[in-house]
């Protein structure tokens, strides 16, 4: 799904309003998303 960055708050309002807002991975902004996917995945811990 593509939210232009204008219309993101807008669409978090919506989505928190219809309750499908906590089932999903959110960001409060595009550079957000680019840290997000850019970065490298936690290590795991072995027990």
């Amino acid at each position: 799904m593509h939210v232009p960055c204008y219309n993101l708050p807008k669409t978090h309002r919506l989505l928190k309003a219809k309750g499908v807002l906590p089932d999903m991975l959110t960001s409060p902004g595009y550079w957000d998303v680019f840290k997000l996917a850019s970065s490298k995945p936690a290590r795991a811990v072995a027990a």
